[in-house]
């Protein structure tokens, strides 16, 4: 549950719970950067150390806040199983919710997102 808490800024994947069984997950396609992929994060934005550590906050809230605060979490959290995606390419649809980035300024404006995969 990323939605509402300001600190966080990450998302999930929507699922299709319709589609979902207790032994398959089926979730919104979301066009995201590997993580691990440099050449394509410097085309989400991600492209000095002072960016990376940012993005590296953002992804360390995201799992801090599932696992300690609401004890639902990807048990599976490697870099395999996150994405980089621009804000304007991501809708609420796509995911559970476009995090809310406060106080607008440019900088925050070009924030990527990370979308965690594997969720549940």
């Amino acid at each position: 549950n990323l939605k509402g808490d300001a600190r966080v800024n990450a998302s999930v994947p929507t699922a299709f719970s319709h589609l979902c069984s207790e032994r398959m997950m089926v979730m919104r396609f979301v066009d995201g950067v590997k993580l691990t992929d440099s050449e394509k994060m410097r085309e989400v934005g991600i492209f000095s150390p002072r960016r990376y550590s940012k993005l590296a906050d953002d992804i360390c809230n995201a799992f801090a806040k599932q696992i300690l605060m609401d004890g639902l979490f990807n048990a599976d959290p490697h870099p395999g199983n996150i994405l980089i995606a621009k804000r304007d390419k991501v809708a609420n649809g796509e995911v559970v919710h476009v995090p809310d980035i406060g106080n607008v300024n440019s900088t925050d404006l070009e924030r990527p997102i990370p979308i965690l995969l594997d969720f549940g």
